[in-house]
């Protein structure tokens, strides 16, 4: 499991690069999403965007920006 940041530090879920999954807590809510190869999530809190994209069966690819301005996307593995 992975724990994954926006571009101002705060930790906004947690990934599983073995299965695919995302959890995101938030408050009293959890959601958890199963991702395919392919398939992406993007992740809005207060301004600060998250792209976590499935590239291969054991990562994530992870884009942040803020604003409109992007930063290079991050492998987890």
């Amino acid at each position: 499991m992975t724990e994954i940041f926006d571009l101002r530090g705060k930790k906004i879920c947690i990934a599983d690069e073995t299965n695919g999954v995302i959890i995101k807590k938030y408050r009293a809510e959890v959601t958890i999403v199963a991702m395919s190869v392919g398939n992406h999530i993007t992740i809005d809190h207060g301004g600060a965007v998250t792209r976590i994209t499935r590239d291969t069966p054991t990562s994530f690819k992870i884009e942040r920006s803020l604003h409109g301005d992007t930063q290079a996307g991050i492998k987890t593995k």
